[in-house]
């Protein structure tokens, strides 16, 4: 149950990763794509390999995600970190 609860959760998350990657954005900064590469990164490592430190990395890659790249809006932010928030990776 536990870690149906993580997909979810990362489900939902990647959801939005991907809803906010394709709006329409007139600017999208290298920052923006290079946090996204590492989110892309981590979930498929979290993917192939799914335990605590690969969802781990997967969850600092978000968090970096959200707090370092300006096109989110507070709304994105502030579900993103909602669903950060309630996933947890110990036990995998």
């Amino acid at each position: 149950m536990k870690k149906f609860r993580i997909y979810s959760v990362l489900l939902v998350v990647s959801m939005m990763f991907l809803i906010n990657g394709c709006a329409k954005k007139d600017k999208i900064t290298t920052n923006c794509s290079s946090l996204a590469n590492a989110v892309t990164n981590s979930l498929n490592a979290f993917s192939a390999n799914p335990n605590t430190s690969t969802c781990e990395a997967y969850v600092s890659a978000m968090h970096d995600y959200v707090n370092g790249c300006s096109t989110l809006t507070p709304a994105e932010k502030e579900s993103l970190n909602t669903s950060l928030a309630n996933t947890n990776c110990s036990g995998l």
